[in-house]
This record gives structure tokens, sequence and C-alpha cells, in this order.
């Protein structure tokens, strides 16, 4: 069985997907009874993740685990799990943002990697769903108000990312190893928008505003 913590996100979503399609046993951590799997996946309640055996590969989702990750991942050691699949961030190669985010991404990276089990690293750039933040300002004016126009990302996709997490959670020969996931292009905010614009077939504005505004 895998088990995929914040099944309910972009990433665990798809994950769960692949690996259903793919004839693995799948249980996804939700709190919602009703959430809406393929056919055959088995919904588990965060309070009851320690209840669960047969776990043979988790999924953690460092903002969906949190201060749970390490006693998830000592847990899955005992009942004979073998590896762990973390999603992280390039800001813990590439610093940027704020500091406790990065912090966040490399505490849950380190509690993987002492775990004893079989471990990947994920470190992805910034999700292309980040965007619909957007979508508010988009349909309403048209116009993007946003700090940093400059900086630059090379987001990617999250079924991109959840296409690499299912390989890596059932194939053993990427243990021990940390992969940089990013988009195929660097794009400045003013970019991004455009491209936005040109899928939407309308024209899209985007204007500075203070970091602190």
């Amino acid at each position: 069985m895998i088990l995929i913590t914040g099944a309910t996100g972009v990433v665990g979503r798809e994950t769960v997907r692949l690996l259903v399609e793919g004839g693995a046993e799948v249980a996804a951590v939700t709190r919602d009874p009703h959430a809406d799997f393929p056919a055959g996946t088995q919904l588990v309640h965060p309070a009851k993740v320690p209840t669960i055996d047969g776990v043979e590969a988790i999924l953690l989702s460092p903002r969906a685990a949190g201060s749970a990750a390490a006693g998830l991942l000592a847990r899955a050691r005992e009942t004979g799990a073998a590896r762990v699949v973390v999603l992280s961030s390039v800001t813990v190669q590439y610093p940027a943002g704020h500091a406790r985010f990065r912090q966040q991404f490399q505490a849950v990276e380190d509690i993987a990697k002492g775990s004893g089990l079989d471990w990947t690293i994920l470190r992805c750039a910034d999700f292309a769903a980040n965007t619909l933040a957007w979508a508010g300002q988009i349909r309403a004016t048209g116009t993007v108000l946003g700090a940093y126009p400059h900086a630059r990302t090379s987001t990617v996709d999250e079924r991109d990312i959840a296409a690499v997490a299912a390989l890596a959670l059932t194939h053993p020969q990427h243990r021990g190893q940390t992969y940089l996931l990013t988009g195929e292009r660097s794009l400045s905010q003013p970019e991004k928008v455009a491209a936005l614009g040109a899928a939407l077939q309308r024209t899209l504005s985007f204007v500075e505003a203070a970091p602190e505004e």
C-alpha cells in the first residue's frame, strides 16, 4: 500500500490517480469522507493514520503532515515501510522568499533522511496552480497587482511533479536522490500574466505594488 499525505492537494490528488491507474493499492489521507478519488482508493482520516498497517511507501507533504512527520515515519518504519518521497521546495537549495518556509521544508527533508527509510526528495519550483490567486483580479479588472515584477521562476505543472512522485514511490532505484523539478522556462511576473492572457485570449496587464501593499 502507498500512503499519500496531502491527498486532496494539487500534487497529491494527481499522484493518487496515477498510482491507482498503474494498479497500486493507495490510501489517501483526507478529512473529507466524501473526497472524490478513483475507485478502489482507501480514504484515511489523519487521526487514523497511525493505525494503518501494510504501508510500503509514503508521499510526505510537509504542509499536510506538519509536526506529525517524524512520528508518521517512525511508525511506518516499525510496520515495514520501505521508502518515503518528500515534496520539498527549490528554495532549500536556492534561498528565496521568507526564511521560515524554507526552514520548514529543510526540517522535513532532514526528518526523512534520518528516518531509516529509503528517501527521495523532490524540490519543486512554484506550482502552476499558484497563479489561481490572481483569478479574482483577472476576472474583475484584467489587471494583476503584485510585488517584485522582475522576480523570475520556472513554474512547474503539478501533473509533472505527480508523475515523478509516482515513479519514485514505486521504483527503488530513486532512493537517496534529490531531484530539482522546474518548468521549461524562467518567467517574470508580467510574462506569466501575458501567458495567461494569451491562453484566455484577453489583454491582461501586471501593475507593480510595493511589498508592504
